[in-house]
């Protein structure tokens, strides 16, 4: 990425992702989420759908980025102690901690 800085700008190669793609991104460049505008088509959006059947995989998906960007941050940037070592082991607790509870019978 960092070749790119001194390039002229190429009109051509805007897109970081596909028109289908439908997985998001976390760029630490730019430091910022990308999510496609796929999810905004069937089969993830359908506008006679009721609105958790729309909003709930966007925002399963914008979670996911989020956590991503959220955890490769605290790891990349440990030198300026943005996560400490605990804090980070709490958050990935935390994270999935949910998940044992999907599976109880």
């Amino acid at each position: 990425m960092l070749k790119l800085c001194y390039t002229p700008y190429d009109k051509h190669n805007i897109w970081a992702a596909l028109p289908l793609d439908t997985f998001g991104r976390y760029s630490e460049f730019y430091k910022s989420i990308e999510i496609p505008a796929a999810v905004l088509q069937t089969p993830f959006f359908d506008v006679s759908a009721p609105d958790s059947h729309n909003f709930g995989p966007a925002g399963t998906l914008i979670a996911d980025v989020l956590s991503l960007g959220m955890t490769e941050e605290a790891n990349e940037s440990r030198r300026t102690a943005w996560h400490t070592y605990v804090t980070t082991v709490n958050f990935s607790d935390g994270l999935f901690s949910s998940s044992p509870s999907f599976n109880k019978d």
